[in-house]
């Protein structure tokens, strides 16, 4: 992509070739381009942590805002203007993201998703009506495309204070001369007030892009370019507005190889998060879900980087949801007189200085997080949503040919995950390493699962329903409902007990 760069610091237009998430701007009369048919100085209003960089695209209308890692004009960029600059001089800046603007108005009050995980997520069936005729011995049928308002399905929630309105959506594009005349495509679209703030809409595009990482199991999430909406006056009919579409492209999403169809054809589908959808939007809005654990891609097995990272986002979510009650009430009392002893005047009594301070409180918080293990955690977890992962565990220790009892694996597999995490966190890689634990860090991923839908008020019944179908258990769970009474259960559990 090349065009030219405004550079306000000397007025001018610089020339420049983007490629790879690179910018390279040249100086003026590097090249011999046309510069006649540049724009006046353009007037673009946008808040930003960013620094940007306006420019054009050669050959096309309208203007490329590039938000790069640093600006390098103030570096004495054009030292000879407005004379002839030695060929060939440039500078390089990383860029990353650039927004392409109809035109100057920026205040943005709608942001549009689209991705192939949508189209199997919210199915393109929501699009279209399709009626059989029983009667016709030829077997003809009729498809009606639904108005886009038809397909609609909404729900809300809130980022940083400000009230989101969301809808999933199937669209359709017509092509007049193609084998295949309507094109479905399943979007979101998130509306909000005016703004112009671009951190804002990036910020908020990352929750999308996390839910969609979550209900995968994946981080190769990729986006098409995302729709930024505004509305402008309209020059034909001056009392009425109309929407323009602008595209905000993520520099990085370039290198993210995306995942194989077959993979994407599985993703949840919607009517299995539906029920508490907004709570769980909040929840990923509130910065309250874990995402550095997941996979990149399906294909990625198990390494001691991600199983450190898998016990992190437990911890995370034990430390902030479950009460977790120490596991022996005798520790917990030795463990509060001597907290007590070393917190109530003991470093006054003992005349201690700034650094001795320091390192007291060190083994204070030490001692405290003694008190409550990982061990214990994945214990209590196991024990509180023991309803959920047993059809789950029995079927895999059953599938390896391993004897099951919960109880057994309840005391076995939270020594193990605290064993391995702590050998492997503090540099011991040389200890040894149980075979069981592949079949453990597959229960702690689906545990920590629990935790995360439980706080957004899915019940027993939803959370089994939705961890068999994100992790490919394929269980059939019929008579497993029946046997605990969640077959006909309606209500909408805050918690399992």
């Amino acid at each position: 992509m090349t065009g030219y760069v405004h550079v306000p610091e000397v007025n001018l237009w610089a020339p420049y070739y983007y490629e790879d998430n690179v910018l390279t701007i040249y100086e003026k009369n590097s090249f011999d381009a046309d510069s006649t048919s540049i724009q006046t100085t353009p007037k673009i209003e946008l808040k930003s942590d960013w620094p940007y960089i306006v420019g054009n695209i050669s050959n096309k209308g309208g203007l490329i805002v590039f938000f790069v890692d640093r600006i390098p004009f103030k570096e004495n960029f054009f030292p000879n203007q407005p004379h002839s600059i030695f060929i060939g001089s440039s500078s390089i800046v990383n860029v990353l993201y650039y927004l392409l603007l109809e035109g100057t108005e920026t205040l943005f009050d709608n942001t549009y998703y689209y991705c192939e995980e949508l189209n199997h997520f919210f199915s393109t069936n929501y699009g279209i009506d399709q009626t059989f005729n029983i009667g016709d011995t030829n077997f003809n049928s009729m498809v009606a495309i639904k108005k886009v308002e038809q397909s609609k399905k909404e729900f809300k929630f809130v980022f940083r204070g400000v009230d989101i309105s969301a809808s999933f959506f199937v669209g359709y594009i017509h092509h007049t001369q193609s084998k295949t005349p309507i094109d479905l495509k399943s979007g979101l679209r998130l509306s909000f007030p005016e703004t112009n703030d671009i951190n804002f809409i990036v910020s908020l595009s990352n929750v999308v892009k996390d839910f969609f990482m979550f209900i995968c199991y994946r981080s190769n999430i990729v986006f098409e370019d995302i729709e930024i909406h505004q509305k402008i006056k309209s020059h034909l009919k001056p009392d009425r507005m109309h929407s323009i579409k602008n595209y905000l492209h993520e520099s990085k999403s370039d290198n993210v190889k995306k995942e194989i169809p077959k993979n994407i054809s599985k993703t949840i589908p919607y009517s299995f998060v539906e029920d508490h959808l907004s709570s769980l939007f909040n929840f990923i809005a509130d910065n309250k879900l874990y995402t550095e654990h997941i996979p990149i891609s399906k294909r990625n097995g198990f390494t001691i980087g991600r199983m450190i990272l898998m016990t992190a986002a437990f911890e995370w979510n034990a430390n902030k949801f479950l009460d977790v009650e120490p596991i022996s009430k005798n520790r917990s009392a030795v463990v509060k007189d001597v907290l007590d002893e070393l917190t109530n005047g003991y470093p006054e009594k003992m005349g201690y200085n700034r650094k001795k301070r320091e390192n007291l409180d060190f083994i204070v918080s030490t001692i405290k997080d003694m008190q409550i293990s990982l061990s214990v955690k994945v214990k209590y977890a196991l024990e509180k949503y023991k309803i959920v992962i047993y059809p789950f565990a029995e079927a895999l220790y059953t599938l390896n040919n391993h004897a099951f009892d919960f109880d057994v694996v309840k005391k076995d597999m939270s020594s193990r995950i605290e064993y391995h995490r702590n050998a492997f966190a503090h540099g011991n890689i040389e200890k040894e390493v149980y075979s069981e634990i592949i079949l453990d860090l597959l229960i702690l991923q689906w545990l920590t699962y629990c935790v995360v839908l439980d706080q957004c008020g899915y019940n027993q019944k939803d959370i089994i329903t939705i961890v068999d179908k994100i992790f490919d258990r394929h269980l059939y769970l019929d008579d497993y409902f029946r046997k605990n009474g969640l077959i006909d259960l309606q209500e909408s559990a805050t918690s399992v007990e």
